[in-house]
Parts: structure tokens; sequence; C-alpha cells
């Protein structure tokens, strides 16, 4: 649930929201996390705090698989 509260806030006042691509590193750390969760190393995935980070995990997902 606070999860929850928490990207509802995220959502609701999104302030300064960045566009730009992650940089190589940024994205290989969210495919290890992506690749993590496919393996079954992780149920869970909480490291995510924004949409964007939800897109660039959803775009490695599909490389990874």
């Amino acid at each position: 649930m606070k999860q929850e509260l928490a990207m509802h806030d995220t959502l609701a006042n999104p302030g300064v929201v960045s566009t730009e691509p992650y940089t190589a590193e940024q994205a290989y750390d969210i495919q290890k996390v992506a690749s993590d969760y496919l393996t079954g190393k992780v149920d869970d995935i909480d490291d995510l705090s924004s949409v964007r980070q939800v897109n660039e995990f959803l775009a490695q997902m599909r490389n990874l698989f």
C-alpha cells in the first residue's frame, strides 16, 4: 500500500521529469534487475520508482527474453 501511495504521489506531482535516455551504466543496472527477475533470483521488484524506469525495465526484459 505504501508503494502504491508513493507511486501515486510521484505521478500526481511529477516535478522535473527527465526525458533523456538512460546512460549505458543505468541501462545495465536495470537489465541486471530484469535478468534476476526472469531467472527467478528475485520475486519482487522494489527498485522501480517511476514510469520511466518501468518502461526501461520492460524494454530490457524484451531484450533479454
